[in-house]
C-alpha cells in the first residue's frame, strides 16, 4: 500500500513541488544540518565576490593604463591667470567631452612653496576665489549655474560684460561687512577692485572669466570628469601645464602609486579569500554527501515506485537551485550594501568594479560550478540500482 500511495504521489506531484517538498523536510527535521548547508553557500558566495573584487582592482592598478580618479588637482607656485588660461583651455579640451567640471583656485598672495601652499589659505586667514568654467564652442564661458546668480541684469548674456572692470559673484562670508553688501559694490582682493553682481554661499567667491585680471595668482586647478581617468591621461594632463618650460613650478595630486608592497596586501587577500572558499566547499560538499546518505532507503521507495532515475537527478538539481539562488541574493545584498561600503575604502576602484554585469557574470559562473559539481554526486547517486540502494540504506 505504501508503495502505490507514493507512486502515485510521484506522478502527481510535478518536480518543482517535490524539490520544494524535500527542502522543506529538510529543513524541519535537519534543521542544524540545514543551517550549516546554507551557512557554507553563503561563506562561498561572499568569499567569491570578495575575490572577484580584489584581483579586478589589482589588475586596474597593475596595468599599463590603469585608472586614477574622477578627481585630478594640479597645484602651482608662481603661475598667473594670464599664463595658465591658454594651457587651462587646452586641457578641457583634452578631457572632451567626459570633463563635468573645472576650475581654477585664484588667491590672494602668491607662494613659493607647495607646502605653503598647502598649510596656507583659510588656516591663516587667506581668502581664495573660483573661476568656474566649461567649454562652449571651443571657447572658455562660464557656468551656467555661475550666470544665474548674476542679480543684475545687464551683466547676463546675451549682453557684453566690460572688460574693464573685474566682477565678481561675492561669498559674504570672505569680506568684512559681507552680510551688508549689495550689488554694484565694489570689495578688494589681491589690490584689485571687483564689483558685486550677485551674491552666494558657496565656499569662495566667483569670478566671472571675461573680466579675471592676468595678475591674479593661481594655486590651483581642478577637473571633476564623469568616467575615471587614466595616469596616462593623468601624465598627459600635466604635461600640458609643464611643457615649454613655464617659469612656475607645477604638482599634481596623484595619489599613491601601487607598490611592491601594494601586490603583497592584494596576494594576501587573494590567497585567504582562496583557502575560505576551498574550506567552505569541502563543507559543502561533505554536507551534500551526508543529505544523500541519509535519503538512500527514500530514493530507493521512489525507483521502486516508477521514478526514473532522470527524474530523481532533476528533482535533486532543482532542490539544490532552490537553495543555492536564494541564498546567492541574499549574498549579493549583503555584499553590496555591506560588505562593499567598507571595502571600498580599502580599494581604490570598487565602486568601478561592481555593477549589474558583474554581479550577473559572477551569479552565472556560481550556478555552472554549483550545477557541475552537484550534478556530477548526483549523478552518480540516482543511477545506484534501487536494490542495492535500498539494501546499503
Amino acid at each position: 500500500m505504501y508503495f502505490i500511495e507514493f507512486h502515485d504521489e510521484v506522478i502527481r506531484m510535478t518536480t518543482l513541488r517535490l524539490a520544494a517538498k524535500n527542502l522543506f523536510s529538510f529543513c524541519r527535521n535537519k534543521t542544524l544540518v540545514f543551517i550549516l548547508f546554507i551557512l557554507c553557500q553563503l561563506i562561498s558566495v561572499l568569499a567569491v565576490m570578495m575575490t572577484y573584487g580584489t584581483m579586478k582592482n589589482y589588475i586596474y592598478e597593475k596595468r599599463n593604463d590603469q585608472l586614477f580618479s574622477k578627481d585630478v588637482n594640479i597645484m602651482f607656485t608662481g603661475a598667473t591667470y594670464g599664463e595658465l588660461k591658454d594651457r587651462y583651455i587646452e586641457a578641457l579640451q583634452y578631457l572632451g567631452s567626459n570633463v563635468e567640471f573645472g576650475f581654477l583656485c585664484l588667491a590672494e598672495h602668491p607662494v613659493d612653496t607647495f607646502a605653503e601652499s598647502a598649510s596656507g589659505g583659510r588656516e591663516k586667514g587667506e581668502r581664495f576665489i573660483q573661476l568656474n568654467t566649461t567649454l562652449k564652442d571651443g571657447k572658455l564661458v562660464d557656468y551656467e549655474s555661475t550666470l544665474k546668480m548674476i542679480q543684475d541684469p545687464k551683466y547676463r548674456p546675451p549682453n557684453e560684460i566690460p572688460s574693464d572692470q573685474p566682477l565678481m559673484i561675492v561669498c559674504r562670508g570672505d569680506f568684512p561687512n559681507g552680510d551688508k553688501l549689495k550689488v554694484g559694490d565694489m570689495v578688494e582682493f589681491a589690490g584689485i577692485s571687483f564689483q558685486a553682481v550677485g551674491f552666494h554661499n558657496a565656499v569662495n567667491s566667483t569670478v566671472l572669466i571675461d573680466t579675471v585680471p592676468a595678475e591674479l595668482p593661481v594655486r590651483g586647478v581642478y577637473f571633476g570628469t564623469k568616467k575615471m581617468i587614466t595616469y596616462k591621461k593623468l601624465s598627459h594632463l600635466v604635461e600640458i601645464f609643464t611643457k615649454d618650460s613655464p617659469a612656475y613650478d607645477t604638482k599634481a595630486d596623484i595619489g599613491e602609486i601601487p607598490t611592491a608592497q601594494t601586490e603583497k596586501f592584494y596576494n594576501l587577500n587573494i590567497y585567504v579569500s582562496a583557502l575560505i572558499i576551498v574550506l567552505a566547499a569541502i563543507n559543502f560538499s561533505i554536507l551534500f554527501s551526508y543529505i544523500l546518505e541519509t535519503r538512500r532507503r527514500s530514493y530507493a521507495i521512489m525507483r521502486m515506485s516508477g521514478c526514473t532515475a532522470a527524474q530523481g537527478m532533476r528533482i535533486y538539481l532543482t532542490e539544490i537551485l532552490f537553495s543555492a539562488v536564494p541564498v546567492f541574493l541574499i549574498a549579493a545584498g549583503l555584499y553590496h550594501l555591506a560588505v562593499k561600503l567598507f571595502l571600498s575604502k580599502l580599494f581604490l576602484y570598487f565602486d568601478e568594479i561592481y555593477t549589474p554585469m558583474s554581479y550577473l557574470m559572477m551569479f552565472l559562473i556560481y550556478l555552472a560550478g554549483i550545477l557541475l559539481v552537484f550534478g556530477t554526486a548526483i549523478r552518480r547517486f540516482t543511477h545506484v540500482p534501487p536494490v542495492e540502494m535500498k539494501r546499503k540504506g
